[in-house]
């Protein structure tokens, strides 16, 4: 004999949350600071002149993209642990088709020099979690692309941990098990709730 239920909003909320990985909050997991400094290698001063630097190569990028290539190597051997820098040169790799492993090698280094130093939830900058969210997000293309979906599914993760809601996308559609189990689990309620 089966009891009718009445949930609260809460626990419909939680129950959501759990069982429909597609309602999930767009909201980080990981804990944006706005008091840290933007970028942990460089000082707040000189950052807008590297922004302006690689603007210049964005903007040129969107009109000539081979020749934005050297304005991003420029960047990056002057300033060599600028992660934003290396996340958009492999961005504009992907876009002239360079092999993969240099693209691979640009994201990976972004990722390094963006990532925080305090473990799992340490806190980041806004500009910290952007770059992150980016750069793991072009990984778990490039992985997916290359058919290592496991890989890709890790990225994708990654990503969504920084707010990324593309990442968080992905990682619904490359689960259809999560799916699954949430539509037969939400049915099965629905059907709880009816009795009585």
């Amino acid at each position: 004999m089966a009891l009718a239920t009445t949930l609260t909003p809460h626990d419909a909320t939680t129950l959501s949350l759990l069982f429909d990985p597609e309602s999930s909050p767009s909201t980080s997991t990981v804990p944006i600071s706005f008091s840290l400094p933007p970028d942990p290698h460089y000082p707040p001063s000189l950052l807008p002149s590297l922004q302006k630097l690689e603007l210049a190569a964005i903007t040129l990028a969107q009109t000539d993209p081979a020749a934005a290539l050297p304005l991003f190597n420029t960047l990056l051997s002057t300033y060599p642990v600028y992660a934003s820098g290396y996340n958009n040169r492999a961005q504009l790799r992907r876009l002239l088709s360079h092999p993969v492993e240099e693209i691979v090698a640009d994201l990976e280094k972004a990722i390094e020099l963006a990532s925080p130093t305090g473990g799992l939830l340490a806190e980041v900058s806004e500009l910290q979690g952007k770059v992150l969210q980016q750069a793991w997000t072009q990984l778990g293309v490039m992985r997916l692309g290359e058919g290592r979906e496991e890989e890709a599914v890790r990225a994708f993760t990654e990503g969504a941990r920084f707010g990324g809601d593309v990442a968080r996308g992905m990682c619904v559609k490359l689960n259809p098990v999560a799916r699954l189990c949430g539509s037969i689990v939400k049915e099965a309620m629905r059907k709880e709730m009816m009795v009585g």
